[in-house]
Formats: structure tokens, sequence, C-alpha cells
């Protein structure tokens, strides 16, 4: 509300979907593959988190503030990756987030 006030944009966070990466929503009880928590604390903060399925868009949206890729299942294509690669060479700013695995 304060950034309103002072007449500053709202940010605008991207969450990437369409690869099996962490939603939104929650999805279940039992289940840990979500950011709802995530998404509820940052909404208090006056951040707006959106869902993206980059293969279904010609380019990252220009409002993008950030770009959270959270534990995809899959790989990306090349496409995907050229217009990801190009937002973050323009100076997008982002999150990635992964699990460990232990060999």
């Amino acid at each position: 509300m304060a950034r309103l006030v002072d007449g500053q944009p709202q940010t605008i966070v991207y969450s990437l979907t369409g690869q099996g990466e962490l939603t939104l929503e929650e999805e279940s009880g039992e289940s840990t593959r979500s950011l709802s928590e995530l998404a509820d604390y940052l909404s208090l903060s006056g951040i707006e988190l959106r869902s993206l399925d980059v293969s279904q868009v010609s380019r990252v949206p220009v409002d993008a503030d950030a770009v959270i890729v959270a534990g995809p299942r899959t790989a990306y294509d090349k496409n995907d990756l050229a217009k990801l690669d190009a937002y973050f060479k323009h100076g997008g700013g982002g999150f990635v987030l992964f699990d460990l695995i232990q060999f």
C-alpha cells in the first residue's frame, strides 16, 4: 500500500510453470511442491506473484521485476532457454530454487 501511495508501481514476480516446477497454489495437505506460503508472504509485502509458462509466450513479460525458477522436473527446450537468457541479459532478476541431491 505504501508503494502505491508513494506512486511506485507494484512489484511483479513471475513463477515459471510447465516443467513440473513448484506451484503457487497448495496442491494437497501432504505436498511439499508448493510456493503457496511464499506467495502469501510476498502478497502481504505488496508483491504480486503470477504464473508463467514460458513456452506459451514470445518472451518474458516486460512488467516482470523477477522470475522464479523453482525446481523444474524436466529440462526447458532451447527456445524457452533463449527467452530466459534474453530476459536475464537485459537486466532481468531472478531466483533459482533447486533440490539438493546426495550422491
